[in-house]
């Protein structure tokens, strides 16, 4: 039945607990692109000190700041764009550059911002650091080289 593959596959690439795409989804699309050297542009994020969140007001808490986070992220993309949980408290959006790349990239790219959300046991403050990766297409680079980059980009921007 179509309908039951077609639910078998959301139920592997989404992420359970906030619904975003999952990690092994990135990296299938990501490999794809390269393969094809088609152009995009990713767009990370670290939720910054989240393990206090977690210590201070416990795991619930904590996931119920996971999935604000995603849904943020995914009112300021376009429906053809794609927001990813790379794992734990760090997520991504693959932005589809023939539609509205700058618009997009502008809107996730500012500078750091302070969120809050409002819970049972009060307001909790968080923010996150940003970093990004435009791949031209024409670039010899491999997706774990890619997330190391990120990764390098995003522990930049805590200290900015």
């Amino acid at each position: 039945n179509l309908t039951i593959a077609a639910e078998t596959r959301q139920k592997q690439i989404r992420d359970r607990l906030t619904n975003a795409y999952n990690q092994a989804y990135l990296e299938e699309i990501i490999e794809k692109r390269l393969r094809d050297h088609e152009q995009f542009h990713l767009i990370f994020f670290n939720i910054i000190d989240f393990k206090s969140i977690n210590s201070t007001h416990g795991r619930e808490v904590g996931d119920e700041v996971l999935k604000h986070f995603t849904g943020f992220l995914q009112k300021l993309v376009s429906s053809s764009d794609k927001v990813f949980r790379y794992e734990g408290n760090e997520f991504c959006v693959l932005i589809e550059l023939k539609n509205h790349g700058s618009e997009a990239i502008n809107k996730l790219e500012k500078p750091r911002k302070i969120m809050y959300e409002s819970f049972q046991n009060g307001i909790i403050k968080y923010h996150y650091a940003i970093g990004a990766y435009h791949y031209e297409g024409l670039e010899n680079i491999t997706f774990s080289e890619i997330m190391n980059i990120a990764d390098q980009k995003i522990y930049c921007s805590k200290f900015t």
